[in-house]
C-alpha cells in the first residue's frame, strides 16, 4: 500500500476482507500511524490502540455507541474496552489477516473525527486525592450522592437502587458524602444511613 493521507483515509470506505493478503508492514505501519494522532503500536505488532479518559461512565458508554454505528456502516468492528469506568480504550486489527490492514487505518481515522466528552486526566501521583477500587484502578476518595431523587454516583453517574450502598457497584468508589439540593431530603438519608451505622459528612 502507498502512503497515504489521514484525510484520504476518511474518505475510503473499508472492503470486506477474506484473508489471503499479507499484514501490513511494520515500517508502512509506523508511517500511517504519524497522520494518527493517538494511536499506536500494541507490543505484539498486530493491533493499533488509543486511550481515551472520558468525563464518567455514561460518557464512555455514548462514545462507544457512536464507535459501534461506525463500524457497522464500516463492516469493520474494532475490540472495545472500558477500564475504570472512565478509561475508554480501542483496539483494531484485522481478524482474517491476524494482523493490520489499511481497513485498521481507515476506522481509526474515522473514530478520530467522533465526538468524545473528555475528562481530566487521571493521575497517577496524586495518592493524597484518590484511592483505588475494588479494580485497582485510582477514584476520588469522596463520593457524593448528587442527586438523591435518582440517586447517582457523582463519579460514573449510573442510578444507584440501594440508597444505603457504601460504595458504588459499578466504579467502587465509597460514599462518603451526601448532598442534594433539596436540604430536608439529605437530613433525611443522612439519618436513615447514621441509624443503620453508616458515617458520613
Amino acid at each position: 500500500m502507498c502512503q497515504i493521507t489521514t484525510e484520504e483515509l476518511v474518505a475510503k470506505k473499508c472492503q470486506p476482507c477474506e484473508g489471503g493478503v499479507p499484514p501490513i508492514p511494520e515500517d508502512e505501519v509506523k508511517r500511517l500511524l504519524e497522520g494518527l494522532p493517538g494511536w499506536e503500536l500494541t507490543d505484539d505488532g498486530q493491533r493499533i490502540r488509543r486511550e481515551w479518559v472520558v468525563q464518567d461512565f455514561m460518557a464512555a458508554i455514548a462514545f462507544f455507541n457512536r464507535v459501534a454505528e461506525l463500524a457497522e456502516a464500516e463492516g469493520h468492528h474494532p475490540d472495545l474496552h472500558l477500564v475504570g469506568y472512565r478509561k475508554a480504550v480501542i483496539e483494531l486489527w484485522t481478524h482474517a489477516i491476524g494482523g493490520l490492514s489499511e481497513n485498521d487505518f481507515i476506522t481509526a481515522a474515522k473514530i478520530n473525527q467522533l465526538p468524545v466528552e473528555l475528562g481530566k486526566p487521571l493521575s497517577n501521583t496524586d495518592d493524597d486525592a484518590q484511592k483505588r477500587g475494588d479494580d485497582g484502578t485510582k477514584l476520588v476518595t469522596t463520593s457524593i450522592l448528587v442527586d438523591l431523587s435518582t440517586r447517582r454516583c457523582n463519579n460514573c453517574k449510573v442510578a444507584l437502587r440501594d440508597e444505603l450502598a457504601e460504595k458504588c457497584p459499578v466504579c467502587g468508589a465509597s460514599f462518603d458524602r451526601i448532598s442534594s439540593n433539596h436540604v430536608g431530603l439529605a437530613d433525611k438519608l443522612r439519618k436513615k444511613r447514621e441509624a443503620a451505622g453508616m458515617s458520613f459528612g
